[in-house]
């Protein structure tokens, strides 16, 4: 939205130009270039400039630029001619009581509608110009977020292929595949297919705006099947995720990122490993998904990692105050385990 100051710049400025126009077009006509028809042009600029202002005042009280464009014309066409009425009653009282123009006598009717249709006409062009610029500015806003949330989903691929494809990754991953390549040949096989389908959605992410949790699943069980054969029996996966829940759409990589986060700060820094526990749970039209690790957190809980920073600029880009992502400590029989929790409005 443009500043306040632009408006009172273009306010004086095409007014001044109004009145200036106004006078030298009606003293042609007329030829009167007494000092009472000077003051009486700048009245009608005066008018033009506060009428207009009066329906600025309207509009924002009534929220109207937010309204569709056909409802903000009608209301905005509506104010207008109540305005326009209410500045040719106040032009005449000026003409009659201040410039001695003419009479309550010779005033007719046909007067007082052509003055109303005129400056309905001059306010209706004012409101034109008035809400093109706001659905000008709302447009390049638009514009803007959506740059910046393509931008973030880019980044979040980018991140998670760098976490997948960096060398310690690789490694075990590489070296679990060989020895499995002597020992059990169909499942050497399933993993190189597993690491390919991974890698081929995290690059593909970054395409599309949000995807049901079914396919985001999906990857992340691809995920953790790769890790198993790094961690072996110290990883251990438990899933709360009802069937209802499959259909809820999310925005890619964001379930991945909270897993990947539970492995990297919970499992890998403990020796005996432990459980990691996923839930999803559809609750007053929100998403509401829940990633446990063993672990406690740092000095800076709501900092986290550069992944669930990036997970959290998405939300707020795409869904504002309506998404959040939380971390949280709590204990259970095992220990302390540490809890992010994910809303996503559906």
């Amino acid at each position: 939205m443009y500043s306040a100051r632009t408006y009172w710049l273009c306010q004086i400025v095409g007014w001044t130009l109004w009145t200036i126009a106004n006078g030298a077009v009606y003293g042609s006509y007329t030829g009167n270039r007494q000092p009472s028809q000077r003051f009486a042009t700048l009245w009608f600029g005066l008018a033009g400039f506060l009428g207009s202002h009066c329906l600025r005042l309207w509009i924002r009280r009534g929220r109207w630029v937010a309204l569709p464009i056909l409802a903000g014309a009608a209301r905005a066409l509506g104010a207008a001619i109540v305005t326009s009425t209410a500045v040719t009653f106040a032009s005449l009282l000026m003409m009659i009581y201040v410039f001695h123009f003419m009479t309550w006598e010779i005033t007719k009717l046909s007067g007082y509608v052509i003055n109303i249709l005129f400056w309905t006409a001059v306010f209706s062009l004012w409101l034109a110009l008035y809400f093109g610029a706001h659905y000008f500015a709302r447009s390049r806003r638009a514009e803007l977020h959506a740059l910046q949330l393509d931008l973030t989903a880019r980044e979040a691929s980018f991140l998670a292929l760098r976490a997948q494809l960096n060398p310690h990754f690789l490694f075990n991953c590489l070296n679990s595949i060989r020895a499995l390549i002597s020992e059990d040949p169909p499942r050497a096989q399933h993993a190189v297919t597993m690491l390919s389908s991974l890698l081929r959605y995290t690059l593909q992410s970054g395409e599309r705006a949000d995807v049901p949790l079914s396919e985001e699943l999906a990857m992340v069980d691809e995920y953790l099947d790769l890790e198993l054969m790094r961690f072996e029996d110290r990883l251990r996966v438990v899933q709360d995720i009802p069937p209802e829940t499959l259909t809820a759409r999310l925005p890619p990589m964001l379930l991945q990122t909270l897993v990947e986060n539970a492995l990297k700060h919970g499992i890998a820094r403990h020796t005996a490993g432990g459980t990691v526990h996923l839930s999803a749970v559809l609750r007053d039209s929100q998403l509401q998904l829940s990633v446990s690790n063993p672990g406690t957190l740092e000095a800076k809980p709501e900092s986290g990692g550069i992944g669930l920073e990036n997970a959290r600029r998405r939300l707020q880009l795409r869904y504002g105050d309506r998404a959040r992502l939380e971390l949280a400590q709590q204990s259970s029989e095992e220990g302390p385990l540490v809890l992010a929790r994910v809303s996503i409005p559906q």
